[in-house]
């Protein structure tokens, strides 16, 4: 087999990996990047590598496995640092971001807000520069968990102006997401109430349902904290229904048991929500808590 069709037949996998990840079917897309990947470092192709890495850092998340995700994100950046050009940065800044979401799942909040600030600095200067709203956000909310008020609110200001740059539903759903979450967590719950719900619409808009989960959970989240527990129970087991028809990750699944049990809880379902919390607990010691 010539060069030529091994980079062909690889770029098919990369491609198909791509759609795969993105239709949360990681599964599937694991071993067409394994493939692909096995065929660019043959080639010693580094922008592709780069990529592959970031795809394999995405999947150990899903699996829990987050020091092989470090790993493989670790590698990503190395490998996007020695070509510089836009596209290369952008893989570089999703890694940062990956590697402080872990950090932030793992509550080391100042390795996290490092690993973000990176990531944004990384977005400015790549293709995409609109994608570094989602590690905006994340810095965002490490900076109020130190209370650090002025600087959070001078994020949040911004990621609310640049929001309008994003041009795909599943984007802006994520962002949109953070910011409700961001707003119930100062207060502001009219606020996250409607950033909830444009969260919830713009994920189902995008058919990615993963997008829209985490839309209706941040909804929920803030009609709990607007004393309207009902609604927020109706729509919280609606998602729960929804979660089968994707390959819902550890991570995700355990978030998603997290807020139905803090909703049975603020409903005044004290033995729904002790059993959802015990599964979601169960969920959370499943995913491995080591880091590189």
């Amino acid at each position: 087999e010539s060069i030529g069709d091994e980079r062909k037949e690889s770029f098919g996998k990369g491609a198909l990996a791509n759609f795969l990840i993105d239709e949360g079917r990681l599964s599937e897309a694991l071993p067409m990047v394994q493939g692909a990947l096995k065929v660019h470092e043959q080639l010693k192709d580094t922008f592709n590598l780069a990529s592959d890495h970031r795809n394999l850092g995405i999947i150990q998340v899903h699996l829990g496995n987050y020091a092989d995700a470090v790993d493989h994100y670790l590698k990503c950046v190395a490998l996007a640092q020695t070509q510089q050009d836009d596209y290369s940065r952008w893989y570089e800044a999703m890694a940062l971001n990956g590697i402080g979401m872990i950090y932030e799942d793992l509550e080391q909040v100042d390795t996290a807000i490092t690993y973000y600030r990176r990531a944004v600095t990384a977005s400015a200067l790549s293709w995409k520069p609109a994608t570094g709203l989602t590690s905006l956000l994340n810095l965002g909310g490490m900076l109020l968990a130190k209370k650090d008020t002025a600087a959070y609110q001078s994020l949040l200001d911004s990621a609310r102006m640049f929001a309008g740059l994003m041009d795909r539903p599943d984007d802006v759903a994520l962002v949109y997401t953070a910011i409700s979450d961001q707003f119930r967590l100062s207060l502001h719950l009219d606020s996250a109430q409607l950033y909830g719900r444009r969260a919830l619409e713009y994920g189902e808009r995008s058919g990615n349902v993963e997008r829209a989960i985490y839309g209706g959970m941040a909804l929920a989240r803030a009609l709990l904290a607007l004393h309207r527990p009902k609604e927020a129970l109706e729509l919280m087991l609606d998602l729960v229904g929804k979660k089968d028809t994707v390959e819902f990750s550890l991570r995700d699944r355990r978030e998603l048991m997290l807020a139905l049990a803090e909703v049975h809880e603020g409903a005044g379902h004290p033995v729904e929500a002790l059993a959802t919390y015990k599964r979601y607990k169960a969920l959370a010691d499943s995913v491995s808590s080591e880091t590189a």
